[in-house]
């Protein structure tokens, strides 16, 4: 009998590359209740950029109280000021 292994591969949550997410924004909550975000291009041109969202968790510090770490957060997607973001909106509605 030929028995099948299936494997299921999961990213730890914060295993996602930046690379692969460069138009979005990471948006990250402190214990003490401050909340930022940062553009994920931003930190791609950094001198030593982080690999995964979970090394940006990591190493931020909160300018409120100082603690290292985030205690939540979450991948948005964050267009470019190209003019983008006005087209997903749609096109401007008039009632002639």
């Amino acid at each position: 009998m030929l028995y099948t292994r299936i494997m299921t591969v999961q990213l730890k949550r914060g295993g996602t590359k930046l690379t692969a997410i460069p138009t979005h924004a990471i948006w990250l909550e402190c214990a003490c209740g401050r909340s930022a975000s940062v553009r994920v291009a931003a930190l791609l041109f950094s001198d030593k950029p982080p690999k995964t969202v979970a090394d940006v968790v990591a190493r931020v510090r909160c300018s409120r109280c100082g603690v290292k770490g985030a205690k939540d957060f979450r991948i948005v997607y964050q267009p470019s000021n190209d003019g983008a973001w006005n087209a997903m909106q749609g096109a401007e509605q008039r009632k002639d």
